[in-house]
């Protein structure tokens, strides 16, 4: 949470984010989330995952800027 500058922001930099992804598919095969506006995040992860969306693409995707989902 130390690198995401929304998580500065809003003061509050507890928090771990695990997900697990194919090596070879780079599609997202789970995800934990635990911190503030986890809620954000975890609503893109599962769209990725639902229409085989790999990583990459949510990585090279430009979000706006004061958000969790630019963390990609």
């Amino acid at each position: 949470m130390a690198t995401m500058p929304k998580a500065h922001v809003n003061n509050d930099l507890r928090g771990v984010y695990k997900v697990v992804v194919d090596a070879t598919s780079h599609l997202i095969l789970g995800a934990t989330l635990f911190g503030a506006e986890a809620n954000e995040l975890i609503n893109l992860i599962k769209l990725a995952m639902d229409c085989n969306i790999p990583y990459t693409q949510l990585k090279n995707q430009i979000f706006s800027h004061l958000s969790m989902a630019e963390n990609f």
